[in-house]
């Protein structure tokens, strides 16, 4: 079967060098000036509005710049000259759909179609003033459908649905609850009642009226246009509850998967910096084999009229090469340095034109992997919402937060420069954690009992697993188990299902005879997590034990206690390291170097990589990936910037040095070029990278690994 446009070689979007505020008010002899800046960032696509924007950054559906039903004459038609203008210069036109907010004439217009809150008042103030349909309304996804078949009659290449979402206290219309009722028989509950044994129907059928109005869309996109593509901006790693969006689902009914990984808001010091790398990599995992798109804003969010310092968004695009993704850089409308900004995007996407054979596609080679559970974050009490343009920050308990606790298991991977991946709780059942040495299971609560099956059967096998605190104490619906779904494979048992904390000013001890503690042997005491559970070994070994609680910080030298904190057990050909407790918030908001090693000496001892650093900054990632020619990638991300961000000059690092554990009969190196030398020693290959500015790529000769 012949692949489609978006199957091959390299999609580089940008967006934004026209305003959707003032799109049709643009005079046709204006036109090849924009698209001549879209044109000069080296894109080979683009994102462009065909209405105008309004008030709510809503869409405003009455001044359409293209032929629309019912409206014969009455707009310019300047879609056609900005299309034949992008064909001209090689580049694809990708129509925006801003199908989540409209201006507020559209309740005045179709106050049925209109999301509901769940006291039944309509919800008119999306972005403040804005207005969102509800996904459900036949009457809106036939209007929505129609709008795409006379988008049909020009030459798109496909189109983009920003935003089709249910919010995080919608949707309650008539529509909906009719919906809802007919199909489960009863009345439909309330959203934010997390606790209520029917809320899980709630969930499950906002997932799949998304899914199946996407869908909808798709096919009227399609039976006017095969050649043409669907997407919609896709979920993020957070709780999909509130949106109804997930991702697995909405692949069945779109072409690419782009999510707004790369969206920085507010005060970014609070973010990890290697964000995009990571959600980026969870998008390559759930898209089933289909494109990534990497969607990053160059402006600073939410201040959408300043952008950030090229140093910052250059970072996010080069890592979405080292994910495997494909790039999507917007801006609401440059304010600010206009022509800084199209020679920044255009130095990235040369550098990707010039070695798209190398660098697309491309497979991770990652013998690492940690789990990012959707299930888990819509149902585990720690599953906290993330700020977003369609969702608003809310932490319901800070006992487990997820987030925290992912993200300090992927930071040590970071910090100890291990190759990592990030899969989901799909990836624990569909046979893809038998491609790694080790998973992570970051606090990983709500399993169902097939996973918990799979799990069982990967360490059994000869596989590592390294969990946290109440991994696999809950079901896939948050019902509490009796005990641990994986206390034989991790060899302990609770002496109490309570946790405790916050502990704030007490301490884990080392058992110094322990295996990975060597490092350890003048520590008596180490600072505990914030919230742990009292355990005891069955036939785990003890690597850490809990010192007894302390009232107050000065109230002496506390003892060991009779509860064990961190063990290693061997089960069949395997063997799992748990930790009794919240580490990875531990690793991601304090930073304590002995954690930082003792997990990076376990990940690392557990995982046979064959390439590893030697010599490098612990701000620098390393991904390995295979392209399509069956070479191997060793990529090389420099995240060291001057101890602030937003990041504004990039620290440059001299002889950076990796040893591969094959034979390479040659190693050149793609961002600069003749940037390193390379010593085969026996088995072993060293590296040594002359100069690692922002990003260096180095592509091996000889036997793949």
């Amino acid at each position: 079967m012949m692949k489609q446009w978006w199957e091959e070689g390299v999609i580089l979007i940008s967006e934004g060098f026209v305003s959707m505020w003032n799109l049709y008010s643009v005079k046709p002899e204006e036109i090849p000036e924009i698209v001549d800046k879209y044109r000069r960032t080296g894109a080979n696509t683009v994102h462009f509005g065909a209405m105008q924007v309004g008030e709510g950054c809503g869409t405003d559906y009455t001044k359409p710049i293209f032929n629309m039903t019912g409206r014969a004459g009455m707009d310019p038609d300047l879609l056609r000259i900005f299309i034949e203008e992008f064909h001209k210069h090689g580049i694809r036109i990708i129509i925006y759909f801003n199908g989540h907010s409209f201006v507020p004439q559209f309740y005045k217009d179709h106050p049925d179609w209109v999301q509901v809150y769940e006291d039944g008042t309509p919800a008119l103030d999306i972005y403040g003033t804005g207005i969102s349909a509800c996904p459900n309304n036949s009457e809106y996804r036939k209007w929505q459908a129609d709008v795409i078949r006379d988008l049909c009659q020009y030459e798109i290449d496909g189109v983009f649905l920003d935003g089709d979402i249910f919010f995080q206290k919608t949707c309650f219309c008539t529509t909906c609850k009719s919906k809802f009722k007919e199909k489960y028989g009863f009345e439909l509950p309330s959203k934010q009642d997390r606790a209520n044994p029917n809320w899980k129907y709630v969930r499950e059928f906002q997932i799949d009226s998304l899914t199946e109005y996407v869908g909808h869309l798709y096919n009227a996109l399609k039976e006017k246009r095969p050649q043409a593509l669907l997407y919609c901006n896709a979920g993020l790693r957070t709780a999909n509850w509130p949106t109804g969006r997930q991702n697995r689902r909405l692949m069945e009914v779109q072409d690419m998967l782009l999510a707004e990984g790369g969206f920085l808001y507010n005060n970014i010091n609070l973010t990890p910096i290697w964000r995009t790398e990571c959600e980026d990599k969870l998008c390559m995992t759930q898209s089933g084999g289909k494109p990534v798109i990497s969607g990053m804003a160059i402006d600073h969010k939410s201040w959408n009229w300043y952008q950030l310092p090229p140093a910052e968004y250059k970072l996010m695009m080069y890592e979405a090469i080292v994910s495997g993704s494909h790039i999507y850089s917007g801006m609401s409308s440059p304010q600010n340095n206009i022509e800084g900004l199209i020679e920044n995007i255009y130095s990235v996407y040369r550098f990707i034109k010039e070695n798209e054979k190398t660098l697309y596609p491309t497979e991770s080679l990652a013998k690492t992997a940690v789990v990012w559970s959707n299930v888990n974050a819509d149902y585990y009490k720690g599953g906290s919402i993330r700020k977003t343009d369609f969702t608003q920050e809310a932490v319901f308990t800070n006992i487990g937060d997820l987030h925290k606790e992912f993200e300090g298991f992927y930071e040590t991977c970071f910090r100890n420069n291990v190759p990592v991946d990030v899969i989901d709780e799909v990836s624990l059942t569909d046979g893809l954690i038998n491609r790694y040495d080790t998973i992570i299971l970051p606090n990983i609560a709500c399993m169902s009992d097939e996973e918990i099956k799979a799990v069982n059967q990967f360490v059994y096998n000869g596989g590592t697993l390294i969990a946290s605190f109440e991994t696999s104490m809950y079901n896939e619906y948050g019902e509490m188990r009796d005990r641990f779904g994986l206390e034989d494979c991790f060899g302990v048992t609770l002496t109490t299902k309570e946790s405790f904390g916050p502990l704030r000013f007490d301490y884990v001890m080392p058992v110094y005879d322990a295996p990975y503690t060597d490092q350890l042997k003048t520590y008596r005491y180490i600072p505990a997590p914030q919230y742990v559970k009292k355990t005891v070994n069955t036939s785990g070994e003890r690597i850490l034990d809990l010192a007894e609680f302390l009232k107050g910080s000065y109230d002496g030298q506390p003892p060991r206690s009779a509860n064990g904190f961190c063990y290693i057990n061997k089960y069949g050909k395997g063997k799992s390291i748990y930790f009794a407790g919240t580490i990875g918030q531990l690793l991601i908001e304090l930073h304590f170097p002995e954690y930082i090693a003792l997990t990076g000496k376990i990940i690392k001892d557990c995982s046979k990589d064959k390439v590893r650093v030697v010599k490098g900054p612990a701000s620098m990632s390393i991904n390995i990936r295979r392209n399509g020619q069956g070479k191997t990638l060793i990529y090389l991300l420099n995240y060291t910037g001057h101890m602030m961000r937003p990041i504004t000059e990039m620290v440059e690092f001299l002889n950076v040095v990796i040893d591969v554990d094959y034979p390479v009969s040659n190693a050149r190196t793609l961002f600069l070029k003749d940037n390193c030398k390379f010593d085969q020693k026996g088995d072993t290959c060293r590296i040594t990278v002359n100069k690692l500015k922002e990003l260096e790529i180095i592509e091996l000769d000889g036997n793949s690994l």
